[in-house]
């Protein structure tokens, strides 16, 4: 096998353990229940349903997991998890929204990174934070990234 198929089942193998690591991720976060009353921004509270399925395409590949819901009749669904996740309504998550991104533009502008720091806390205001009483999103119960971390991987950049 010469050096080229070599880095490319190397690669492949690799995004594929990637995947796997997130999924068992999201695997443990979920279903994100709150021990809080989950209100909209009319204050209306809302009571748990049952769990909904999710998916996402990742840079990794799509995975999907169990969220809770929280809902009244005539009212939209809200997930706490896809909050504290900061998910996109969207089926790419940011990352693979952002490498297809990058697939079709020129990156011309040295502005990017500020860009992209301001496009998630934008897109997290308006599809999570702006659902959610005084714009507090309730912390989930089985979330682990509420406290302390005590695992042996590091959020690298």
């Amino acid at each position: 096998m010469d050096m080229s198929k070599l880095e490319q089942e190397i690669e492949k193998r690799g995004r594929e353990s990637m995947r796997i690591l997130l999924q068992e991720h999201l695997n443990n976060r979920s279903p994100g229940t709150s021990n809080q009353p989950v209100r909209d921004t009319d204050r209306i509270e809302r009571i748990e349903t049952p769990t909904h399925d999710r998916k996402i395409e990742t840079v990794f590949g799509r995975v999907e997991f169990n969220r809770a819901g929280y809902g009244k009749q005539g009212c939209k669904s809200l997930h706490p998890l896809d909050a504290e996740l900061n998910l996109p309504p969207e089926i790419y998550s940011f990352q693979g929204a952002e490498a297809v991104l990058r697939l079709r533009a020129l990156r011309s502008s040295k502005d990017f990174d500020e860009y992209r720091t301001f496009h998630e806390d934008y897109e997290y205001k308006r599809n999570h934070q702006a659902l959610y009483a005084d714009g507090s999103v309730p912390a989930t119960t089985n979330s682990k990234s509420s406290t302390k971390n005590t695992g042996h991987l590091k959020i690298i950049k």
